[in-house]
């Protein structure tokens, strides 16, 4: 039987009261909140991030920085290297 590859998370930083994670297993590269999925990470080439859960948007600004969103918020910019702004 086939055992599936170990994921790794990575804390980013905050948001409100929880936190942001990312997360990266063989299925892609995700975003979390807390323990919550809220997206994923489409073609590498585009760097766009795919919603998983509506109410939230997560935007690339650089290669190494995405915007997070929650509900129409100002929201928060965080290093995918970790350690959030």
């Amino acid at each position: 039987m086939h055992q599936p590859g170990p994921e790794r998370r990575h804390r980013l930083g905050g948001y409100g009261a929880g936190t942001l994670w990312c997360l990266k297993s063989r299925r892609g590269l995700f975003m979390l909140f807390n323990d919550t999925r809220i997206a994923k990470r489409g073609h590498p080439r585009t760097r766009a991030w795919l919603p998983i859960d509506a109410s939230w948007i997560v935007t690339s600004m650089d290669c190494a920085e995405v915007l997070v969103q929650h509900n129409d918020e100002e929201g928060v910019v965080v290093s995918l290297g970790g350690g959030g702004k």
